[in-house]
C-alpha cells in the first residue's frame, strides 16, 4: 500500500482479502480490505494499533519478482487496526474494484504471463471489460517501445463477436498476449496517436472480417471510421 502524496509505500503485504468482486465489471465500490502477511515499511508499526486517517493510497500488485505490475486507487482510506486473526484491516472507496475473473488474470500475470495468444477467449463476454481493464492498468507499468510505421498485424475476424473481443484482439496482435491498444473506441485512437506498441501508418490484416461485419453491426462502421482517421491500411 503507497501513500498518493509521497508515493512512501506504508506496508507490504502477502495477500490482501476481499480486493476482488464477483461482479460482472469492475466498480467503484467501499470496502474493507484485510491485508495479511503485513509489515510496515516507511511508517512506524504503532500507528497501526488504532484507527488512523491514512488519506488517499494506491493498492499496489506486485509480481513474483516483486516488481510492480498494477494498481488501484483507494480515496479516503482509514486504518482500523490489527484484527485478531494478525491481519491489518483497511477501509475507503477502491476505484474500479477488479471484477468477475480478475483474481485469475491478475494470478496469470503474477506469474509472468499471459503466456498463449488468445488467452482471452477463457472468459466471458462480461469478464472480458475487466480483461481490458487489467490490460491498461497493467501496460501504464510495462515499457514498451513503438514498432515502427508499416509494421503489419493481423486480427482473426472469427473470435470477434463484439466490440470487446476486438479491443482484446488488436490488444494481442500489437502488444501481445494479454497487450492493451485501447479499451473504448476513444481510448483506440488515443493509442493510434502513438506511445502504445504501434506507429501509424500501418496494415492491419483483419482476416475473415465478413464475419465480424455482421456480429459487430454498427460498431464494425465505428471501428473502420476510427482506423481510417488514424491512417490505417486494411486488408
Amino acid at each position: 500500500m503507497v501513500d498518493d502524496d509521497s508515493e512512501s509505500v506504508l506496508i507490504q503485504a502477502r495477500e490482501v482479502r476481499n480486493f476482488y468482486t464477483s461482479h460482472a465489471v469492475p466498480e467503484d465500490e467501499a470496502v474493507l480490505l484485510r491485508f495479511d502477511g503485513w509489515q510496515a515499511v516507511s511508517c512506524s508499526p504503532a500507528i497501526w494499533g488504532a484507527k488512523v486517517d491514512l488519506g488517499n493510497v494506491w493498492i499496489v500488485i506486485l509480481d513474483h519478482k516483486g516488481r510492480r505490475i498494477g494498481r488501484y486507487y483507494m480515496s479516503v482510506a482509514t486504518g482500523y487496526g490489527v484484527k485478531d486473526d494478525g491481519s491489518l484491516e483497511v477501509g475507503g472507496m477502491l476505484v474500479w474494484r477488479p471484477g468477475a475473473g480478475s483474481e485469475a488474470m491478475w494470478a496469470e500475470r503474477w506469474r509472468g504471463g499471459p503466456e498463449l495468444p488468445g488467452s482471452w477467449l477463457a472468459y466471458t463476454g462480461e469478464q472480458r471489460d475487466a480483461w481490458l481493464e487489467i490490460s491498461v492498468n497493467h501496460a501504464t507499468h510495462s515499457a514498451r517501445n513503438d514498432d515502427p510505421a508499416g509494421t503489419e498485424y493481423e486480427v482473426d475476424g472469427r473470435v470477434v463477436g463484439d466490440l470487446r473481443d476486438f479491443l482484446c484482439a488488436i490488444g494481442e496482435a500489437v502488444n501481445g498476449p494479454g497487450g492493451y491498444f485501447g479499451r473504448s473506441l476513444s481510448a483506440l485512437a488515443d493509442c493510434l496517436g502513438g506511445g502504445f506498441g504501434a506507429t501509424a501508418p500501418f496494415t492491419l490484416n483483419w482476416r475473415y472480417s465478413s464475419e465480424s461485419r455482421e456480429r459487430l453491426k454498427g460498431d464494425f462502421r465505428r471501428i473502420m471510421d476510427v482506423l481510417s482517421r488514424c491512417d490505417v491500411r486494411l486488408l
